[in-house]
């Protein structure tokens, strides 16, 4: 598992966002900042973003910022070079939220579905996780420390030796699953036929059978259909004959005269009035048009009542008008006099004050210049200032540098004169000899085990030849020469050894010394550069900024400042100098040129004063000019809205006699003259006299409308008799000949067309001669339909009888056929023309096809049945057999002996490969026993880890959290990341060093190795700084840029507050 980018908000000191903070492409990181600024938050929310936890309870929530309703974790992960996107939001009052999402973009949701599924893709718990790969600050001798059942589990854990168990209980699964599915196959075996294929050939039969007897009582019932039908239409015609005649005989009408009679003495009464109305209608109304057109007349003149009432209203109303008008043109006159005078004398102030404002521009323009020139100088002077600063921050890097360097310098010096003592060559000699002594020890106890119990003239057992006679066999060794020897051969090796660890140690120690001198040789050179670079910029800044303070020898002044600021750089550049003096020299070269800047910006502030105290002067003396301009636009706009409403007065008594009528309009003067008090009085005359005339009009015509009213409402008196006396009758008449021709038309359909009467229809209706015409027609109709609809009753009850004797034949032939069926059937007394017969006949022909199709589909699912049974018993055969093999996997993971034996084998290579790394961070000094105990090499002696100094104890846990990432990528899921929380604090100067050295080692480009530490030495080791502040808002966190990660070697980490 590798991380990929890590975003939070709402967690302790981050009340923001932070992030995204991308991990691609980085292997050895450091995450650096003050203490309190925020860095184990970022492990924190690594850890609850993983497992849901903190380092200090199991409710990761508790890591939520005070003033944060939320906190949200979005961390991306890789497992086998596959990305995995966490995201959780811890709310303050609801549940948690939390989703997984794969690289095929499936999301997993709930805490406790995406818990599992992590620890299932990682393939270690949370407490491995906290041991072994994030490793918080002051608990990194967890897992050294742990105790025996502990640690036993982790390191499970780690190697996925509890893989196996999984193994197992998925080999249980899936024998219990097999079991039940043998369950259900046996289930499904008993709801099949035994014998699914005699089972068919049975259904077949009957299927054959029963559709053989349905499909003969089909024959018969359609014979049988036949004749009933033929019966049934005969009676149909008898009952609809004798109905036609009876419904025939009901909607006769026998005393159609007398309606027909008195419809018509009615009508000729009617006419006579009508006639009489007509002519006096005529009369009226012509007198009615003559009236009318009078006053058509009257109205297209201009001249009706409405008119003429509003022009005289008009004419009173005009005298007081003109008197008005007249009395506010006069005022206006006056006043257009008054606004005259006054805008003259405004124009000539403002000629006085255009004036005044050129003498301020010029003002203004002198001090836009001197503004301009104050601010390019001031650019130039902090110009000047960042060269200063940067040239003393480069005399500091290169004082401390030169200190490191002779530090270094000094070490080395003493280890070359204080090597270690010259025992190597005497170890080896005096391992030698104790060999030397044993092998000759060896030999001799060889010789007398060969020769024991032999005599002269045997055969040697070494060359094959003869013993002599004078042969002896050979004593034996004390058994306590032997054991010296061995004991001195152990010494030897032992010395031999401490001499080899002590001369490794030193040529160690050396080439450590040797590189770093060599490496601060190249920084002292690049910072003596960098200090050299900076002089040429300040000479140039130190030029221009003489040029624009008007200085009178320019070239000569820059020269100086160079100068001087060389001295003061390379008399800050020694080592020796205290690091106060660097504020001090800063301003002592820069007091001179900040004068100059000074005393032009004071010039600028003089003349902005006096263009400020002009500009308030004529600001005033215009905004008085203003103000009287204004009121002097607001009293002529008055005026002219007055001469408007001057006119508008006059155009609306001139409109206003302009609506006159034309003939009241000739007693007046033409537009646009203003008429005299006689013509108003000639025009008032001329409207009371058409006012007169249009009264008697209108009485004439009230009159006649009067009179054509009365005579209207006689009209319909008339018509109302006409509708009950004629209309009314004779419609009730013509409605039941209608309903009298129909049903004699109904009867005439049951006769054939050859012997059927005929009857002409009417030509015409409301007229009462044509309906009594119509009603005798229409009786002589009736009476020759009824004695063919008696004739025709008594053929069809004739063809009646004879078919039910045909059918009572056939109900008798399939009896004797089928006579269990026709027992069932036909019943005593059954009308053979009833629906009884055919209906069971029906229902028994269902029956046999249902019969039919119940066979056929036994057929069909007992042909179906047949492969699946035969592939049932195969599949239950097999089923049997897998489960048998999976017991037994079961079986043989059963022993604890062989997890057991997998994880010592598993712990000896993490102590043989961690014990090597070991041996490099203790130069030489520690290694790893077994039961995870500490040796000195040195001296051979065996400890507790629990009795390692803090330093000791950071090594060593290093050390096997190094060998855990390697061991653990050579099992089933590479763990490729690794966190440190503050543990470089514990070692000295060459215990960091070698640390630091095997870290660049160990850690590859396919590996995340974060550090968090203050260290300097850090800080210049790691490949990638994530720098941490936090400030009154909360903590931030940004990875550094190159140039901010070199500022931040040279600076003091504990005094850096902007790495910008």
């Amino acid at each position: 598992m590798k991380i990929v980018s890590l975003t939070f908000s709402g967690l302790r000191s981050y009340p923001g966002t932070c992030g995204p903070l991308d991990f691609t492409g980085k292997s050895l990181v450091g995450i650096l900042g003050d203490t309190g600024a925020g860095k184990t938050s970022l492990l924190e929310a690594i850890t609850a973003g993983l497992y849901g936890r903190c380092s200090w309870t199991d409710r990761a929530a508790q890591l939520r910022a005070d003033d944060s309703p939320t906190m949200m974790i979005d961390l991306t992960f890789a497992v086998d070079g596959r990305q995995w996107r966490v995201h959780r939001v811890f709310h303050e009052t609801r549940p948690t939220q939390a989703r997984l999402t794969g690289p095929d973009n499936k999301n997993i949701d709930g805490v406790r579905a995406v818990d599992d599924a992590i620890r299932s893709l990682i393939g270690i718990d949370y407490a491995t996780f906290h041991s072994s790969v994030l490793i918080p600050q002051g608990r990194f001798g967890e897992l050294l420390n742990a105790n025996d059942a502990e640690r036993t589990r982790i390191l499970k854990s780690i190697f996925g030796v509890e893989e196996l168990h999984r193994v197992r209980q998925l080999a249980l699964d899936a024998a219990s699953h097999l079991n039940e599915l043998l369950h259900q196959a046996e289930r499904e075996n008993d709801r099949l036929h035994e014998d699914p294929r005699a089972q068919a050939v049975s259904a077949r039969e009957r299927h054959d059978q029963a559709l053989g007897v349905a499909a003969d009582l089909d024959n018969r019932r359609s014979q049988l259909r036949r004749l009933r039908t033929e019966a049934a239409r005969a009676k149909q015609h008898a009952r609809l004959s004798a109905g036609a005649a009876a419904a025939l005989q009901e909607r006769r009408i026998s005393d159609y005269h007398r309606t027909t009679e008195g419809v018509q003495q009615a009508q000729a009464e009617l006419q006579r009035l009508e006639d009489k109305i007509a002519a006096a209608e005529s009369t009226a109304q012509a007198d009615l048009e003559t009236v009318t057109s009078q006053q058509n007349e009257a109205d297209s003149a201009g001249l009706a009542a409405a008119v003429l009432a509003a022009a005289a209203q008009v004419l009173s109303d005009v005298p007081r008008r003109l008197t008005t008008l007249e009395q506010e043109e006069s005022a206006h006159t006056r006043l257009l006099t008054e606004l005259e005078t006054e805008e003259e004398a405004l124009s000539r102030r403002a000629a006085d004050l255009d004036d005044e404002d050129r003498r301020a521009d010029a003002l203004r323009s002198r001090v836009r210049d001197g503004e301009d020139e104050a601010a390019d100088a001031g650019e130039t002077l902090q110009m000047l200032t960042d060269a200063v600063r940067a040239g003393v921050e480069a005399a500091g890097a290169l004082a401390q540098q030169r200190a490191a360097q002779a530090t270094t310098d000094h070490k080395l010096t003493a280890l070359l004169q204080a090597p270690p003592a010259d025992t190597l060559d005497a170890a080896r000699t005096e391992l030698r000899r104790a060999q030397g002594m044993l092998e000759d020890t060896r030999r001799r106890e060889a010789a007398h085990a060969a020769g024991s119990g032999l005599v002269a003239g045997d055969g040697c057992p070494v060359c094959v030849q003869p013993l002599p006679g004078d042969y002896r066999p050979p004593q034996p060794q004390d058994a306590d020469t032997l054991a010296r020897a061995e004991t001195a051969v152990e010494a030897a090796m032992a010395a031999l050894t401490a001499a080899e660890r002590e001369h490794t140690r030193h040529t160690h120690e050396v080439e450590l010394l040797r590189a770093a001198l060599s490496e601060q040789r190249r920084k002292v050179q690049q910072a003596t550069d960098r200090l050299q670079a900076a002089l040429p910029p300040l000479h140039a800044h130190a030029l221009r900024l003489a040029a624009q303070t008007a200085h009178p020898q320019s070239a000569t002044y820059a020269k100086e400042v160079e100068d001087t600021a060389a001295a003061a750089f390379f008399a800050l550049a020694d080592p020796a100098t205290p690091a106060d003096h660097r504020e001090a020299a800063l301003h002592a070269l820069l007091g001179e040129p900040r004068d100059r800047v000074t005393q032009l910006q004071e010039t600028v502030v003089a003349d902005r004063a006096e263009l400020t105290q002009a500009e308030t002067a004529l600001a005033a003396k215009r905004a008085s000019l203003t103000a009287d301009t204004r009121a002097a636009d607001r009293s002529r706009t008055q005026a002219q809205q007055a001469q408007h409403h001057l006119a508008e007065r006059r155009l609306s008594v001139l409109a206003s006699l302009s609506s006159l009528p034309g003939p009241i309009r000739a007693h007046l003067p033409q537009q646009p003259d203003l008429p005299t008090a006689h013509d108003l009085e000639a025009a008032t005359q001329a409207v009371r006299q058409e006012q007169d005339r249009h009264e008697e009009l209108a009485e004439r015509h009230a009159e006649l409308r009067t009179l054509l009213q009365s005579l209207l409402a006689e009209r319909e008196k008339l018509a109302e008799r006409r509708r009950c006396e004629v209309t009314e009758p004779l419609h009730r008449l013509e409605a039941g000949l209608h309903r009298w021709a129909d049903s004699a038309r109904s009867a005439a359909e049951l006769i054939e067309e050859g012997q059927r009467p005929a009857l002409t229809r009417p030509h015409g209706t409301g007229d009462a001669t044509t309906t009594q015409e119509y009603a005798a027609a229409l009786e002589t109709f009736t009476t020759r339909l009824l004695a063919s609809l008696d004739e025709h009753e008594t053929v069809a009850r004739a063809a009646m009888a004879d078919l039910a004797a045909q059918l009572a034949v056939h109900a008798d032939a399939l009896a004797a056929t089928y006579p269990c069926i026709a027992a069932a059937l036909i019943a005593p007394g059954t009308d053979p023309l009833g629906p009884e017969l055919l209906d069971s006949l029906t229902s028994q022909a269902g029956t046999l096809r249902s019969e039919a199709a119940r066979a056929l589909r036994e057929e069909q699912d007992a042909l179906s049945q047949i492969p699946h049974k035969d592939r049932l018993m195969t599949a239950i055969d097999a089923g049997q057999r897998q489960k048998a093999a999976w017991q037994t996997v079961a079986a043989h993971l059963t022993d604890g002996k062989f997890p057991g034996h997998l994880t010592d084998l598993r712990t000896r290579a993490l102590l043989a490969h961690g014990s090597e790394l070991l041996q490099q961070l203790s130069g030489g000094r520690l290694g790893f026993a077994d039961n995870f105990d500490i040796v000195n090499l040195g001296s051979h002696n065996r400890r507790s880890s629990r009795t390692l100094s803090g330093g000791e104890t950071f090594q060593a846990s290093l050390a096997l959290s190094l060998a855990l990432m390697e061991m653990h990528s050579r099992s089933g899921t590479r763990l490729e990341s690794l966190f440190l929380d503050e543990g470089f604090g514990t070692l000295d100067t060459a215990a960091l060093d070698s640390a630091l050295q095997v870290l660049r080692t160990q850690v590859g480009p396919d590996k995340l190795l974060a550090v968090i530490s203050h260290l300097r030495p850090v800080a210049e080791t790691v490949n990638d700084v994530l720098w941490v502040e936090k400030d009154h808002r909360g903590s931030r966190a940004r990875w550094l840029t190159a140039a901010e990660r070199d500022s931040l070697v040279r600076d003091d980490l504990y005094n850096l507050t902007d790495p910008a």
